[in-house]
């Protein structure tokens, strides 16, 4: 199994120079197993996403979280719904502007939250194996530059 495992990764590295593939390859990877780790308490990837993005914020609005996802605020407040329904959030209005809706995790959604991160931290953890800090660091860096080109590629459309 490893030495197949170590010939599927060099074929990768051989014929993935093209950065589309590349991408696309990582994100079904990282997303398959998010899916199975979160399909096993009966949630959908996004509402993890959602759960997991109040670990490191307390409070959030629809339109702040659909921006930090990439998704719109039409499909986040869906998710939500059901989120708030299941007992994993708590809707709160703000009394200086009622049309201001906050959301915070409820304890049994975080609870649930916490314990799915650990997993998905394992699973990371996995993934990352042979894989030096060095190299990991290297990764962090020129994702985070192909997004900045990307915004500035869009910057003038998204306006």
């Amino acid at each position: 199994m490893v030495a197949r495992t170590e010939r599927i990764g060099k074929e990768l590295e051989d014929s993935y120079t093209d950065l589309g593939m590349s991408v696309v390859s990582l994100v079904n990877v990282v997303s398959k197993g998010t899916a199975e780790l979160v399909a096993s308490q009966n949630l959908a990837p996004l509402e993890f996403a959602i759960l997991r993005g109040f670990l490191g914020n307390e409070e959030w609005t629809i339109s702040e979280m659909a921006l930090a996802l990439g998704v719109s605020p039409s499909r986040v407040s869906r998710v939500v719904s059901r989120l708030v329904g299941l007992g994993m959030l708590r809707r709160r209005r703000l009394r200086s502007d009622r049309r201001v809706v906050r959301l915070t995790l409820t304890a049994q959604g975080r609870e649930l939250a916490n314990d799915i991160q650990q997993r998905a931290q394992v699973y990371d953890a996995q993934l990352y194996q042979g894989i030096s800090d060095t190299e990991r660091a290297c990764f962090v860096s020129t994702a985070a530059k192909i997004l900045s080109n990307f915004a500035a590629l869009e910057g003038p459309r998204g306006s």
